[in-house]
């Protein structure tokens, strides 16, 4: 947007600041696409970091997911406050954690948890029927993702990956591995997006 409005049908101009008076636009920002888009020539509309549309949109509660499915608002600066950001996409901050929980935003956005919400997060459930019976490992999943299987005998063992790029079969995905063979394992799960 152009610091360049008018009050009276273009025949004169006026600054954002003097518009604002007006009672108009009171959430614009004048700013550059380069400025605002990671690539305005390639139409990726993402926000950029530092960018002027950063926590300064409107609440929109018939839109509470972005463009790419992300919950909103975020805490996309990182200031402590979750504020909704300007266009189709919020800014996943490298170090902010919206909802509190022990993961930061970047590391649920790869999960596929809900960012807005402590009570989504990434965990390896399990449950086995009888003693040498097969062990079914369950986790939430999401759209996109691959995973990694690993275990160890012990908690601070060395770990062998059991099966890698497991496709995701959202909303759940199912392993069952064999534990006849152990008395004892740990077993830890990695996701990429």
């Amino acid at each position: 947007m152009k610091d360049r409005f008018s009050a009276d049908g273009d025949n004169s101009r006026i600054t954002l600041a003097s518009w604002r008076t007006l009672g108009y636009d009171t959430q614009s920002v004048v700013s550059t696409p380069s400025d605002l888009f990671v690539s305005h020539p390639g139409r990726d509309y993402h926000l950029t970091i530092g960018s002027a549309g950063i926590e300064s949109g409107t609440p929109s509660p018939d839109a509470p997911t972005d463009a790419d499915g992300i919950s909103r608002p975020l805490d996309s600066d990182n200031n402590g406050s979750a504020i909704w950001d300007i266009g189709a996409f919020e800014v996943i901050h490298a170090t902010a954690n919206t909802d509190g929980d022990p993961m930061p935003d970047s590391d649920e956005a790869i999960a596929g948890t809900d960012l807005t919400n402590a009570a989504s997060f990434f965990i390896l459930g399990s449950h086995t029927a009888a003693s040498n019976a097969p062990l079914t490992l369950t986790w939430l999943s999401a759209p996109g993702r691959t995973y990694t299987l690993a275990c160890a005998t012990n908690i601070s063992g060395a770990t062998s990956v059991i099966d890698s790029n497991i496709v995701a079969t959202p909303p759940m995905n199912t392993y069952t591995v064999n534990t006849a063979a152990a008395s004892q394992r740990h077993y830890s799960l990695r996701v990429r997006k």
